[in-house]
């Protein structure tokens, strides 16, 4: 009967576990580039900049401070178009859009609006709304705004495709 040869791993002092502790380190490593990738929108904007947080206020805060740290984080992330709209007849609302519109061209955006949209019943706030399923560009507006310290709520709207997204501001 001939003796089961040694492993070549084994022989050569490593034993079988290392080599898969090193295998599953590089499969983390490779994962976690590709999830920084996705926070900085791919890696399109070319700029590799961290997220700034706020912590967030109630009632929202417009501030010139928090309209610094929001468009930095926008710039962060790939810029693609985006929709904005307020209730028709809501005067501060419409000021508020108005404030985003100015902080996401400030960015870089492409900024359609601020439209306004039929009231709704009496919600008061911001709403991200995209399609389903969720696109890494609006996760990556999503994450933008709720670091500038909105608290945000969303809506999936199956009207609007893949590459849109609506800012509701009320």
């Amino acid at each position: 009967m001939v003796a089961d040869a040694p492993e070549p791993a084994a022989a050569a002092g490593v034993l079988p576990s290392q080599g898969r502790v090193e295998a599953l380190e590089a499969r983390v490593a490779v994962l976690e580039q590709a999830l920084a990738d996705a926070v900085r929108g791919g890696g399109a904007s070319g700029l590799g900049l961290k997220m700034r947080w706020m912590a967030a206020t109630t009632p929202q805060d417009f501030s010139s401070e928090r309209a610094e740290v929001l468009c930095h984080n926008l710039g962060a992330v790939a810029a693609h178009r985006i929709i904005i709209q307020s209730p028709r007849g809501d005067a501060l609302a419409a000021e508020h859009a108005q404030w985003f519109k100015g902080v996401f061209e400030r960015a870089h955006w492409p900024v359609l609006g601020p439209e306004e949209a039929p009231a709704t019943a009496a919600r008061h706030g911001l709403a991200l709304a995209t399609s389903l399923p969720v696109s890494p560009e609006a996760a990556a507006t999503y994450l933008a705004l709720r670091a500038a310290g909105f608290q945000l709520a969303t809506a999936f709207d199956p009207d609007l495709s893949s590459a849109e997204e609506r800012l509701i501001v009320a």
